[in-house]
């Protein structure tokens, strides 16, 4: 700790001394030999503020630096091996990911996870005797879990596992895969190669944040373990390989069920959805303008209207003398108005 201090506060190389300053109230002396220090000053009879310059007092300091430094190497040391279970997790997980970002066989990778899922799937309904014979598997019940997991309409026979070789875990995958190629071919195939591995990182990506998660709040409680007499270390790594292993099966399940229940659109009906939207938009912008006018119609009305209010009322004069009933008409016929133009 002196020569890390010493090298901060040097100045290039230049000559110079270095001097330390400590209480004895400080954590390193109260905890490693404060008591025996004070002691040893009241036997002196030195005062409270003066300076203490022994070497015996330097030796005492160096001890105690000397174990807080084990102290602190003993737990930095463990937390690289707590470290080194997320970094062997974090290396499976890039591999995969640099993997999927290459194209790296990323159709036959989802034919291995479909295989898998597929096997999962039956070990829900194994038979307790001779799972090894087909006829012996309710394929009735297998068949419906199979069609809302995979999204098809294919049936599950006996009769298409005997002719298949007779291994129902064999037969179950190559129906998914069948299943998947035909749904595939409908497609092109740089638009397939795009669509699974966008779904491929999506669904990575998400659990792996929640995988973290997990890992961390696993990491704040493990201590608590060495209460029941059990090493964290060693309980937070078969912890960690749990949840690893859980968030694998839920990665592939979830894939699976994705590329399964995913719809791709072919070049044709991507050109009519662009069609589509460009008239919605075309609509809108219309329907954007003719409010735009009704607008500013209804504005100019109004500020015509706030006008006139404004202006003052103008009197009405007449330029000509009122005629009266019983004058002559102003025509010139020699009649009164009243039984002339004021008929």
């Amino acid at each position: 700790i002196d020569n890390q201090l010493r090298g901060r506060s040097g100045r290039q190389g230049d000559p110079g001394h270095s001097k330390f300053f400590l209480c004895l109230e400080d954590d390193l002396m109260r905890i490693f030999g404060s008591d025996r220090i004070q002691k040893f000053m009241h036997t002196l009879g030195m005062e409270e503020d003066e300076p203490i310059e022994h070497k015996m007092i330097s030796n005492a300091i160096a001890k105690a630096q000397k174990k807080v430094e084990t102290h602190n190497f003993e737990i930095r040391k463990h937390l690289l091996e707590y470290d080194n279970v997320m970094n062997e997790q974090r290396r499976v997980i890039y591999r995969l990911r640099k993997d999927i970002l290459g194209d790296k066989d990323n159709i036959q990778f989802i034919n291995e996870m479909t295989e898998d899922v597929a096997s999962d799937l039956l070990e829900g309904f194994k038979p307790e005797r001779n799972p090894q014979t087909a006829s012996n598997w309710p394929f009735k019940e297998i068949t419906h879990a199979f069609k809302t997991l995979f999204n098809t309409d294919s049936e599950l026979t006996n009769e298409g596992c005997t002719k298949d070789g007779g291994d129902i875990h064999t037969y179950i995958g190559n129906v998914a895969k069948t299943t998947l190629a035909k749904k595939f071919s409908a497609y092109e195939e740089l638009q397939v190669k795009m669509a699974v591995r966008e779904i491929l990182l999506s669904i990575f990506d998400h659990h792996w944040k929640e995988h973290l998660l997990s890992m961390d709040h696993l990491k704040e409680g493990i201590n608590l373990r060495a209460y029941a007499q059990k090493d964290p270390l060693t309980e937070y790594k078969r912890e960690a390989f749990e949840l690893f292993e859980t968030m694998r099966h839920t990665v592939k399940r979830a894939i699976v069920e994705t590329i399964f229940t995913v719809k791709l659109y072919t070049p044709a009906e991507v050109e009519e959805m662009k069609k589509k939207q460009q008239e919605e938009l075309e609509k809108r912008l219309r329907a954007a303008e003719e409010l735009k006018e009704k607008e500013e119609e209804r504005q100019y009305k109004e500020a015509r209207r706030a006008q006139v209010a404004s202006e003052p009322p103008k009197t009405i004069t007449r330029g000509a003398a009122k005629v009266g009933r019983n004058d002559l008409c102003p025509c010139g016929s020699g009649k009164k108005y009243k039984q002339c133009h004021g008929a």
